[in-house]
């Protein structure tokens, strides 16, 4: 049996191996958690915990070390009368500004503005160590959630990983710079912002450019082919003449009669069977579109078949319902709700 007058001027860590077993004392004694030396003792029992008992490794402690480890292993006394009942305070007294709190769980009204800033730089430039074409290539709400970061999303920026990204880097990107563009953004007042940028700050064409480089392909290769489809109905023209209403009156002229063109040489009624239904809605999603499946739920309509001379086949062959088309060319692959228009 142990002296207890003598307990305090025994190791910690041997106190807290008593106490674990529980033969001897089943807590530890009175005032030990409040003496001057308590955070260190504190550090020297938690890295018992952490090292010898648990063997963690650093990947290990996020998930690991919570309120419930502390309780089962007795030391939930050491928590609440050293560390305020915070398992983070008690791995950041053990191991300085090795982590961040939020790389633990943290309740809801730890996020702020000021703290989503925080994370969200640490996120991008330390964790991931993102380029700014790396940021744009992925930034997407899974980005945040893979991360543990989720919640700060939602409670300090209104779950929007732009809102989060421009907080950081207040004006150095535009939403449509990124790859995924949540559908709700663009109205027709945004889109004629991009429409612009694009012309003159990304291409920086001059008037007579107009005529010769802007075609539909360049708003899909600068990730602006939904902005067309959803804003100015997959038209270079109208979205050129909504940007710039008195510049572009020949390029829209010229796309009415390139229209007019192709719908002279439109199939005839007989020749759309459902095989040559089949090419065509393949031709049009593999070959002219080039759309992934993520394009291809976003922005399925019945007004790109129309766009596309191919409204007639639509409704000859499927129906009028672009979902049949897509289901008859990939079966089964993808349900009717997964697309983002109702068709």
């Amino acid at each position: 049996m142990y002296d207890k007058n003598n307990l305090f001027k025994i190791e910690p860590v041997e106190i807290y191996k008593m106490v674990l077993i529980g033969k001897v004392m089943k807590k530890f004694p009175n005032g030990f958690w409040q003496r001057p030396e308590a955070i260190e003792n504190a550090k020297q029992c938690t890295k018992y915990l952490i090292e010898n008992i648990l063997k963690l490794s650093e990947d290990d402690f996020r998930e690991n070390l919570t309120f419930k480890t502390f309780l089962k292993y007795k030391l939930c006394g050491m928590l609440k009368i050293v560390f305020d009942n915070k398992p983070y305070d008690a791995i950041n007294a053990l191991y300085p500004d090795k982590f961040k709190r939020w790389e633990f769980q943290v309740g809801n009204k730890y996020w702020t503005y000021e703290t989503g800033i925080e994370a969200t730089k640490w996120l991008v430039e330390e964790k991931l160590k993102l380029s700014d074409d790396e940021l744009k290539e992925q930034l997407s709400k899974k980005l945040f959630l893979d991360n543990n970061l989720d919640s700060m999303l939602n409670y300090a920026f209104n779950n929007s990983p732009y809102n989060a990204i421009n907080a950081v880097y207040p004006n150095k990107f535009y939403p449509w710079e990124f790859k995924k563009v949540p559908r709700s953004y663009w109205t027709r007042e945004n889109g004629i912002k991009a429409t612009k940028w694009l012309i003159e700050e990304k291409l920086k064409l001059i008037d007579i450019d107009f005529k010769k480089n802007l075609t539909k392909q360049i708003f899909i290769d600068n990730n602006l082919h939904g902005m067309l489809i959803i804003c100015f109905r997959g038209n270079a023209g109208e979205a050129i003449n909504a940007a710039y209403p008195n510049k572009s009156q020949q390029i829209i002229r010229k796309n009415r009669i390139n229209k007019c063109k192709c719908k002279g040489k439109s199939k005839s009624k007989n020749y759309w069977t459902e095989e040559n239904g089949i090419k065509a809605t393949k031709w049009l999603i593999e070959e002219k579109l080039k759309w992934s499946y993520y394009d291809l739920k976003q922005y399925l309509s019945k007004q790109i078949f129309v766009d596309n001379n191919l409204g007639d086949m639509l409704r000859i062959c499927f129906n009028n319902d672009p979902y049949k088309a897509i289901n008859t060319l990939y079966p089964n692959k993808f349900k009717r709700w997964e697309f983002s228009v109702n068709i």
